[in-house]
């Protein structure tokens, strides 16, 4: 007997957006991994593991049909539901959606190595493989940062001077946070590469498109504008997302990535992609992913409207042999239904192409009609 959740949630799946069944999913992923539970009530050992195999069969049976209509929901899918074999495929039709998430996505695949830096080694490889801090000695980054090692070393004041510990990369997050606060350290080529911020600090998100060298001319104003006025919100990840694709149009070498800071605080890196990669592989680095929000497609597909389109002409062939002195209007409509249903369909088609494409014109469209 298949299980009322997986009904409901099969139910979801058919008649309502990809956004809501993956929320139901996850939610119900949440429960059972977390307490063992469904709506409040504790399952025995044995229905939670069937029903979490018989969430993970549904979510795999979802999955095509997702990657069709919003590829970003169905990634979010494959993380929830751990489907690393449908991965690579899911990042492949995301990817062509959206092209400048491509090199993105490698950094987030990328698997860090477990390791542990003194400062000084994690000083000098860092400034190898991205370039930063390349011109900082250990000492001047000491004077410069002071206080704000931790937990990376600690002053000793018997002694006089800093001892100094191991750490990885889920540290890092301290010293470039340190860095952030000197605009010496946290300068590169006259930019910023570094930047923090409250994630209350709205007007902090101003500096984000300068590191990476998006200037902010007519169609990115635009393209924000278009954002403010949709009903959708905002969020930091969703702007950095709109900074990377347009610095991937201008065809600009930098990129922004999140650094996890495992708080409310934000802390964003300008690099290289390859760069970024490889300071992730070594464990020099620990970067957030995101999946950007993409506009998902209708169902109405060119299948749909031929089986719409066969099922009218069977319809007025057969009004056509039982009702003979109807035949003139009869002829009239087997002329305008199809011209109706191409015009139907292809009034989707537009809408469907534009909002995979320029999804800015479409935010925008839909705000002058509901002006």
């Amino acid at each position: 007997m298949v299980h009322r959740i997986l009904l409901q949630l099969r139910l979801t799946l058919y008649t309502r957006a990809p956004e809501a069944f993956a929320f139901e999913l996850s939610e119900r992923f949440r429960q059972l991994r977390i307490a063992g539970m469904v709506d409040g009530r504790v399952l025995p050992d044995g229905e939670v593991s069937a029903l979490l195999h018989g969430l993970t069969s549904l979510a795999g049976e979802a999955i095509p049909s997702l990657t069709r209509r919003n590829p970003s929901v169905a990634l979010n899918v494959v993380e929830v539901a751990r489907l690393a074999s449908l991965r690579a495929g899911v990042e492949q039709a995301l990817v062509a959606r959206a092209p400048h998430l491509g090199p993105l996505l490698e950094v987030f695949g990328a698997r860090p190595a477990a390791r542990q830096y003194r400062l000084s080694t994690w000083l000098t490889d860092f400034a190898a493989v991205t370039g930063r801090l390349r011109k900082v000695s250990p000492d001047d980054f000491v004077d410069a940062v002071g206080e704000g090692l931790d937990p990376w070393a600690e002053y000793d004041k018997i002694e006089g001077r800093w001892q100094f510990h191991e750490s990885g990369s889920a540290e890092v997050r301290w010293l470039l946070s340190a860095i952030g606060c000197e605009d010496d350290l946290a300068t590169h080529k006259g930019k910023r590469w570094v930047h923090t911020f409250d994630h209350r600090d709205g007007d902090a998100w101003e500096e984000l498109p300068k590191m990476i060298g998006v200037p902010e001319d007519e169609d990115f104003d635009a393209e924000l504008q278009a954002w403010r006025e949709s009903e959708e919100t905002m969020d930091v990840f969703d702007f950095v997302d709109l900074c990377n694709a347009r610095a991937h149009a201008l065809g600009c070498e930098l990129r922004l990535f999140s650094v996890e800071t495992h708080g409310d605080d934000h802390l964003f890196v300008a690099l290289p992609p390859l760069a970024c990669k490889s300071a992730v592989e070594r464990g020099l680095l620990e970067v957030t992913p995101y999946v950007p929000h993409l506009s998902t497609r209708p169902r109405w597909s060119l299948w749909h409207a031929g089986v719409v389109l066969l099922a009218g002409v069977l319809a007025l062939a057969l009004a056509y042999a039982l009702y003979p002195a109807a035949r003139t209007s009869i002829e009239a409509v087997c002329l305008l239904g199809p011209l109706m249903l191409a015009i139907i369909w292809g009034n989707r088609w537009i809408e469907r192409t534009l909002a995979a494409r320029f999804p800015a014109v479409v935010r925008a469209l839909k705000s002058l009609r509901e002006r």
